[in-house]
């Protein structure tokens, strides 16, 4: 076989791969270079020169950045301080420059991430519908990721490919005034003329949607390779080591809701999970999870009448005042457990 149609049939192979998502990316991506340099398609000293690239070594630090500025709550306290607001037009143009000024320097999916929930509570709070701001956040973040060079990975192996080839060093902010332009005008029709045809859908009065679950659970499916697979449910690889706790599986057709009994995860294992998506995300690629859009766990439960789940208050002579949510024992003495408090109109 010749090397060209041997390069066709690992690059085939790995697109499939890709596609059908059966391994992690990176175990596809690294299986690839390892096919390539055990036929000998690859020199040894150019199949790990990669590694040492710039591109590879910027985009871990633009990661650790993002991650820092999330974890430390910097974009959720900022965001909040900034939509103390009544007007819907002026929350709207907060969003949009705030929003994009932060996407200079985070993931555009880890943003997201952080916004949503933000959006939600903020449009709760103000009677805004939450589907007048969606929209005009995507847009902003994507524009907002073209500000810097580091914005996104994609900016960065740009930047690096312009680099190998003219031997010239493009500057941070280089597509800075193009990114402007587009982010002026683009904000200036939404705030004049686009807000009027943003999508202005009614909330549902239904009690099961006066809480919005997401802001408390996130669903996600065990995937080959995780660190997870055989490891208890309510074990201390998932509780102590990254503070995480399962609510409810799904194994094949089979619900298993508030788990009490021992059992051992194994793949293709559907979870929910204790936590919003930007608390759960950052975890993903290390326990290999994927992250799915909807809580049809959370759904199915409540459907079937195993879980039910409210708001209460509690109130200034409780005796439960002042102590810990741990000492209250809930699941021991009730069967019910805290997900979440709400607090001065933090989450």
């Amino acid at each position: 076989m010749s090397d060209d149609l041997l390069v066709a049939l690992i690059g085939t192979v790995a697109v499939a791969l890709f596609i059908h998502k059966q391994f992690p990316n990176e175990i596809v991506a690294l299986s690839m270079l390892a096919a390539l340099l055990l036929t000998g398609l690859l020199p040894t000293r150019e199949a790990f020169s990669g590694f040492s690239h710039v591109a590879v070594v910027t985009i871990g630090s633009f990661l650790v950045l993002s991650s820092a500025l999330s974890r430390t709550g910097v974009v959720s306290i900022s965001a909040r301080a900034l939509f103390n607001t009544t007007a819907p037009r002026r929350i709207l143009g907060l969003m949009l420059i705030f929003s994009a000024m932060a996407s200079a320097w985070m993931s555009n999916t880890a943003l997201t991430a952080l916004f949503i929930p933000i959006i939600f509570e903020v449009t709760k709070h103000k009677n805004i519908p939450s589907s007048k701001l969606l929209l005009p956040l995507s847009y902003s973040i994507i524009i907002g990721g073209t500000f810097t060079t580091v914005g996104g990975s994609s900016n960065i192996f740009g930047v690096s490919l312009y680099e190998d080839i003219t031997g010239v060093q493009m500057n941070l902010f280089t597509p800075l005034p193009f990114a402007l332009i587009m982010f002026f005008a683009s904000s200036s029709y939404i705030l004049v003329y686009g807000h009027k045809y943003l999508p202005e859908l009614p909330g549902s009065e239904t009690e099961s949607d006066q809480i919005d679950l997401r802001d408390f659970m996130t669903q996600a499916k065990v995937l080959a390779g995780s660190p997870l697979i055989g490891k208890e449910i309510s074990g201390e690889y998932l509780t102590k080591t990254h503070d995480l706790d399962i609510r409810a599986l799904k194994r094949g057709k089979i619900y298993h809701h508030c788990i009490l009994t021992p059992m051992k995860l194994q793949e293709g294992d559907v979870i929910l999970l204790r936590g919003p998506k930007e608390v759960v995300l950052p975890h993903a690629g290390i326990l290999c999870l994927e992250i799915e859009a909807e809580l049809t766990l959370e759904k199915a439960g409540r459907a079937s009448g195993c879980c039910e789940y409210t708001e209460v208050i509690v109130g200034a002579h409780s005796r439960h005042v002042n102590r810990p949510v741990s000492d209250l024992t809930f699941m021991a003495r009730y069967g019910a457990s805290v997900l979440g408090v709400y607090r001065r109109g933090r989450l």
